[in-house]
């Protein structure tokens, strides 16, 4: 065959293809060539770990005659070694040329030639060339691939921010205040006030499930939520219902999203009121705590919700509602004890006579002691108001 200078002049070829960022096909056709016209095989099949073990290339051979376990069939192949024609899905190839980095495998040429004396030691240099530059050019792309979701993720989480407020114009009627902490970079919760006219609509929800689809979900809940309460007159039970309505054609019944969703006139203290599946809040009146539970099921479990039940009572002044999501309650400590909901009960009454941004961080104080060592397990959210 060829001399070695023909090799050389090969290797520089595909070297300088390489640093040309030629593609994976010009690289593997490159290769084929060298194989082919300057070492004299005449056919291969280049089996590499992508990251799993899978086949790059086969020249002239049937990939369907090559079904096996590569990894199990070829570890034990640590240097260049000649096939017996007994060697089972082996026996097509004559040689089996490993690549090693340090002592892990990354690829295996299986080889098969005419030709008397074949230059293996080239063949193999050859190889790891070729095998290293496609698994960066993989791992250039897995690594694209992350820049561009990473990027995404926080623009999200930058909407996101926005979406849920943190800044609430004061009133003199009711003081509100609300923290939102996403497990990632972004989540399902979600609390908002809603001024209309001498009245006040409050929520808190959580969409079942975590991350993009989460957010999303959550995102389009609360711009339907918004325009139906500034461009409607619906009382609260027309609401729930409307909403039930629309997360149902939004999820096919694939995800729930649980809501408190409340209205307050200011002009008569008049409350009202539905759960649909979620986390009672915790009311404080006169020193005494109750929870706020009635109303339905999650919006989007069923097409039409089998019951449906609207809390009305008048407040006290100095009464106040603590809203908060299982992030709170379900805190694992560093014994694997929940936070527990009587626990949080206890916090909201000891802190009730204090502005609710006061109420939120001392909640939050005892969570973060709560929790010792161990991360957050959930995202958390927490929506307390005073009514004056």
């Amino acid at each position: 065959m060829y001399n070695s200078d023909a090799k050389l002049k090969a290797l520089l070829d595909i070297t300088n293809a390489i640093n040309d960022n030629k593609g994976v096909d010009d690289l593997l056709e490159l290769f084929t060539y060298v194989l082919s016209e300057i070492i004299g095989i005449d056919k291969y099949a280049l089996i590499q770990c992508l990251p799993n073990w899978e086949i790059t290339k086969a020249h002239k051979v049937k990939k369907k005659n090559l079904s096996f376990d590569f990894e199990k069939e070829l570890k034990n192949f640590t240097s260049v070694t000649h096939i017996e024609s007994t060697d089972g899905h082996l026996s097509l190839f004559d040689e089996v040329v490993p690549v090693y980095h340090k002592k892990t495998a990354i690829a295996f040429l299986l080889v098969s030639h005419t030709v008397p004396q074949i230059d293996l030691a080239f063949t193999q240099t050859l190889t790891n060339v070729i095998a290293v530059a496609i698994e960066n050019k993989r791992l250039a792309k897995v690594s694209l691939a992350q820049e561009i979701e990473k990027h995404d993720l926080n623009f999200a989480a930058e909407v996101q921010r926005y979406l849920v407020p943190n800044l609430f114009e004061k009133n003199k009627h009711i003081q509100v205040h609300g923290v939102y902490m996403p497990h990632n970079q972004i989540g399902g919760d979600y609390y908002d006030f809603i001024p209309s006219g001498d009245d006040y609509y409050f929520c808190m929800a959580d969409v079942s499930g975590k991350g993009v689809s989460a957010a999303i979900l959550m995102a389009n809940f609360q711009a339907q939520l918004r325009t139906l309460i500034q461009y409607t007159s619906l009382p609260i039970d027309d609401l729930i219902l409307e909403l039930n309505k629309r997360v149902n054609l939004s999820v096919n019944g694939e995800k729930f999203i649980t809501i408190f969703l409340a209205k307050y006139e200011s002009h008569t203290r008049k409350l009202t009121y539905v759960n649909a599946g979620h986390n009672p809040p915790i009311l404080i009146e006169k020193n005494r705590s109750r929870l706020l539970s009635k109303g339905s099921i999650g919006l989007g479990m069923m097409r039409n919700l089998p019951f449906l039940n609207v809390i009305e009572f008048d407040t006290e002044p100095g009464a106040v509602i603590c809203c908060y999501t299982d992030g709170i309650i379900e805190q694992l400590d560093d014994q694997g004890i929940e936070f527990e909901l009587e626990k949080l009960e206890k916090l909201v009454l000891q802190y009730h006579n204090f502005h609710p941004s006061l109420i939120n961080a001392g909640i939050l104080k005892e969570v973060e002691q709560h929790r010792g060592t161990q991360p957050y397990n959930d995202d958390i959210s927490l929506f307390s108001c005073r009514f004056v």
